[in-house]
């Protein structure tokens, strides 16, 4: 894919150039907006297979050895959808606004991206009040927002398939599974995206989603149904679920403690709170960061293993976690300090350290 610019006369033409076939975009100074969004979906469609590509010939070039794993203390593990078992839609960055969740992602979609952020700033201002249900009557603004535009179906279904899972996600999830623990997801996002998880996992025990989306015989959204699964919310589904699944205290209880959670922002600092152990997996606020026993760097789901297996919690509060395979290039750094012996999660690590928790170290 590639944007060409032809000169004739006095004026320069912008084509598109994408699967053997020549979009005509416009003049720079009067762009076809229709065509733009399109070129720019392609675009974002050719980035995520990428990546999906490459984490698959990456996963081939380097392996991954085989963990013998203890039993753990564990009984249940609890994972956000958006940013943890599915990849961000693309990457962040500080110049520019940038999608996290599928609806950032769908509105992008669909040109309107700005509308999005205003009601998300909204929500962020208290308009829907400040009760518990605050961000329900967000998300209900929000779907008005989609009926009006409009959103159809299969628009919505093409953003649902462009979602590729995390790397490592099939992994841990059956070794969870042959490990005999059990698993959820809790999302704010769309059920038919958990849907898609539960169906590629093929592992998963219990799905909670935010918002199922009904379309009309025409396929424009026609009506949605909002649970109650985000924020203080994932904390009440993870009690019912730990409880179906008999994980429970000495009094019939259910027992968070046996838990953990893996999130990846706000509106999971409190089942962060309630759990036995809790894992931001590629979190980028420091609240979110702050909140975990456990912070994982890099895209690959299956560094939640080794400390869920084998981690005893320190009275200290743990900061970050670096499993026991990278142990050998830390101790050769230590002697050579040549920076170029180094993976990249552990250069970012230092980073991380340097960056923001320089002041939390301890001499």
């Amino acid at each position: 894919m590639r944007l060409i610019e032809q000169k004739r006369k006095d004026s320069i033409y912008l084509y598109f150039l994408a699967k053997g076939e020549r979009k005509y975009l416009g003049k720079p100074d009067k762009i076809n907006h229709e065509k733009a969004k399109e070129a720019l979906y392609l675009l974002d469609t050719q980035i995520t297979e990428y990546k999906s590509c490459r984490n698959k010939i990456e996963k081939l070039l380097h392996g991954k050895h085989e963990i013998e794993f203890k039993d753990s203390k564990y009984k249940m593990v609890f994972f956000d959808m958006d940013g943890v078992l599915f990849e961000k839609p693309w990457h962040e960055s500080i110049s520019r606004k940038v999608a996290i969740s599928t609806w950032d992602l769908l509105f992008k979609r669909l040109g309107q991206y700005d509308i999005h952020e205003a009601l998300k700033r909204n929500f962020e201002n208290g308009l829907y009040g400040d009760d518990v249900d605050n961000y329900v009557k967000w998300k209900e603004a929000t779907c008005n927002t989609l009926k009006i535009i409009p959103l159809d179906e299969k628009t919505f279904q093409e953003v649902t398939d462009s979602r590729i899972l995390s790397r490592g996600a099939k992994e841990v999830f059956q070794i969870l599974k042959k490990s005999n623990i059990k698993t959820a997801i809790i999302t704010g996002s769309f059920y038919r995206l958990a849907q898609k998880a539960k169906k590629e996992l093929d592992e998963v025990n219990h799905i909670r989603a935010h918002c199922q989306l009904f379309f009309d015989d025409d396929g424009l959204l026609k009506s949605w149904e909002l649970s109650k699964t985000d924020y203080k919310d994932k904390i009440k589904i993870m009690e019912e679920l730990a409880l179906k699944e008999g994980i429970v205290d000495k009094n019939g209880y259910p027992d968070l403690n046996q838990c953990v959670y893996i999130g990846d922002d706000v509106n999971d600092l409190e089942a962060f709170g309630a759990v036995g152990l809790a894992i931001a997996f590629n979190a980028h606020k420091n609240i979110v960061k702050k909140a975990a026993d456990i912070i994982i760097i890099g895209g690959d789901l299956t560094e939640i293993l080794p400390p869920l297996f084998d981690f005893k919690k320190d009275k200290e509060k743990i900061s970050f976690y670096v499993s026991k395979d990278v142990k050998d290039s830390w101790l050769n750094f230590a002697k050579t300090k040549d920076y170029s012996t180094l993976p990249d999660f552990i250069i970012k690590s230092i980073e991380f350290y340097i960056e923001e928790e320089s002041s939390s170290l301890k001499t």
